[in-house]
């Protein structure tokens, strides 16, 4: 650092071999104002914590100098002034470029360094490349290895309502991590799917309700499955896929309003009884039409 104006917070400051004589340091300050925001790590400075330019938050990580100190020949990685009980980072000895904007440290373990032992700050949700971080959450300076957290539930969506008698919009069965993330399955996972209904409930493959199933699959490698509901009652409905077969996600339910249907049209004496309503047949008042699933029984035969 040589002049202007530096601010630092959740960064890792190592094997930058500034190339400064005689100490070449990781951080190298010749003049310049830093200020340190905290959750920092901080291997070789030529300047001491407590000294103007020097890294001194009470949450950050230093190696050769101490919190509060004037000392740069310190040996042990420490933190409020306190020597961390672990030593060893676990980190990748060569910068490289792990995505985002600058080159960092690669964890060579996949569960990164424990949490309070290291380069930690649980309030960072993400990596430098904003992928979000796991176990045990967030370690400064590096990047998470590629993981993919395992699915251990399942969600159901679907449409709020649908008509008696006709077929709903889809339904959507989501395999989920523990954070409500869409997980993957590593099997073949099959769902009963049932209703409450109090009336005829049937369940479909496609839009058009040409196949009529009764389970439904996510397939491994997957997250999701669908499939098309149609009631015959009206009514609040609950819809339910329960695991059958595969991981163990469970169920998951969904309620759907099912609205009746309108039914319009004349009664009218069919004096030729050809089934239409021709010119001189008027329409009959207070009649009673039933109507009884997709049949509509006259009250009066012939009309």
């Amino acid at each position: 650092m040589n002049g202007g104006t530096l601010t630092v917070q959740n960064s890792l400051v190592a094997n930058n071999a500034c190339g400064m004589a005689p100490t070449n340091d990781d951080y190298f300050r010749a003049s310049g104002t830093l200020t340190d925001n905290g959750t920092n790590g901080v291997a070789y400075s030529n300047t001491p914590a407590n000294a103007a330019g020097g890294f001194n938050h009470a949450d950050t990580i230093v190696y050769n100098t101490k919190y509060n100190t004037a000392s740069t020949t310190e040996t042990t990685w420490t933190r409020r002034g306190v020597v961390l009980d672990r030593q060893n980072l676990n980190l990748s000895d060569t910068l490289a470029d792990n995505g985002g904007p600058t080159e960092t440290l690669a964890i060579l373990a996949e569960t990164g360094i424990p949490v309070g032992n290291g380069l930690y700050d649980a309030a960072v949700p993400t990596d430098q490349r904003g992928v979000n971080r796991h176990d045990p959450g967030s370690t400064i300076g590096a990047y998470e290895h590629p993981y993919d957290p395992p699915a251990e539930k399942v969600a159901l969506t679907g449409p709020a309502t649908v008509t008696a008698g006709s077929v709903s919009t889809v339904f959507t069965l989501t395999s989920q991590d523990a954070d409500n993330n869409a997980a993957n399955v590593d099997e073949d996972t099959v769902f009963d799917l049932t209703s409450n209904s109090t009336g005829t409930a049937r369940f479909y493959r496609d839009a058009a309700g040409s196949t009529e199933i009764s389970e439904t699959t996510i397939t491994e490698g997957n997250s999701t499955c669908t499939f098309y509901y149609k009631d015959t009652a009206a009514g609040t409905a609950t819809v339910t896929a329960s695991r059958k077969s595969g991981m163990s996600l469970g169920s998951a339910t969904h309620d759907i309003t099912v609205v009746g249907g309108v039914v319009t049209g004349t009664v009218f004496e069919d004096l030729n009884g050809n089934g239409i309503q021709d010119d001189g047949e008027t329409g009959i008042p207070d009649v009673t039409v039933q109507l009884n699933s997709v049949r509509a029984d006259r009250s009066t035969p012939g009309r």
